[in-house]
């Protein structure tokens, strides 16, 4: 796949064994000269969920959408399509570079802003209360990294809706299933989960490491034992 020009080399890496993604995070690691957070290889949201992500979330006029790893951005510009403000952060410059590209061709530079960030380290500098809706499209891995954060600093009602893998012990308010993905890779559906943020989940941040250490590959669709 070439974005604006630019290949990406690792763009149709959807689940990624151990050794390859250790690599990739190396190299991130190498080329930023500081430690980064990579919570997940690149992973591309086919236009048909990314429209089904935003029907969840129900962006409109109004929003405010933050993607945090938005790689090529075109999440964000169907927001500014709806009449949102977007924000997107990753930790990969060709990422940010390919959303910038998106965002310039297609008019939107007024309402969707991109940087380059890792909101783990850089968290204090992300905007947290601006936020109306949230989207993440990462594994169980990211999510739970996440969680502590976005239940801590996101204000009450924001949506949120994480795209394939869940939040662990953090019952969705509502699952849907995006099916007939015949073209991408081995999934023929995909589910999407949407969070409301409130005063009760937000007694989940404290146990996010250790439900992280109870999580595979393996499990990505069920709660741990305990849930």
């Amino acid at each position: 796949r070439v974005v604006c020009g630019r290949p990406r080399p690792w763009a149709s890496l959807i689940i990624m064994d151990p050794g390859m993604f250790s690599q990739l995070q190396k190299e991130v690691v190498q080329k930023a000269g500081r430690p980064v957070n990579l919570l997940a290889p690149y992973m591309c949201t086919p236009m048909e969920v990314l429209e089904r992500v935003l029907d969840l979330a129900a962006v409109g006029t109004g929003d405010v959408v933050f993607d945090i790893g938005c790689g090529d951005g075109r999440l964000l510009c169907a927001a500014a399509n709806r009449g949102a403000s977007a924000y997107g952060w990753d930790i990969d410059e060709q990422a940010v570079a390919d959303s910038q590209c998106l965002i310039e061709s297609h008019g939107l530079a007024g309402q969707v802003s991109v940087q380059l960030a890792d909101v783990i380290t850089d968290f204090e500098t992300v905007p947290w209360e601006q936020a109306t809706v949230v989207i993440l499209y990462m594994g169980v891995k990211g999510n739970l990294t996440l969680r502590p954060l976005l239940l801590r600093h996101l204000q009450d009602g924001v949506r949120l809706v994480t795209v394939q893998f869940h939040m662990g012990c953090w019952k969705p308010d509502e699952v849907q299933e995006v099916a007939g993905l015949d073209h991408h890779r081995d999934q023929q559906a995909m589910p999407l989960h949407l969070y409301i943020i409130t005063d009760a989940a937000r007694a989940l941040a404290d146990s996010s490491a250790e439900e992280l250490q109870q999580w595979t590959q393996d499990a990505v669709r069920r709660p741990p034992d305990g849930c």
